[in-house]
């Protein structure tokens, strides 16, 4: 796989995840496992998608690092 397609699929990827966020906030809304849901399945969707913890590996940091490869 060249370097460009590793990069595509990342970010559709990333997409992806995104997608199955809304669809999980959108399926738990106003049930018992929306809190539960945000706190562990979602948060954590979201930081690997999005890079929102800095501790943590994610996707935009791994596209970075492909990036920054010869």
């Amino acid at each position: 796989m060249e370097k460009n397609e590793r990069i595509i699929a990342l970010e559709e990827a990333q997409d992806l995840i995104n997608q199955a966020i809304d669809l999980i906030h959108e399926a738990v809304a106003d049930t018992d496992e929306a809190r539960s849901a945000d706190a562990y399945i979602l948060a954590h969707l979201d930081n690997w998608a999005n890079g929102n913890n800095r501790y943590d590996q994610h996707i935009p940091n791994i596209i970075e690092s492909i990036n920054d490869q010869e």
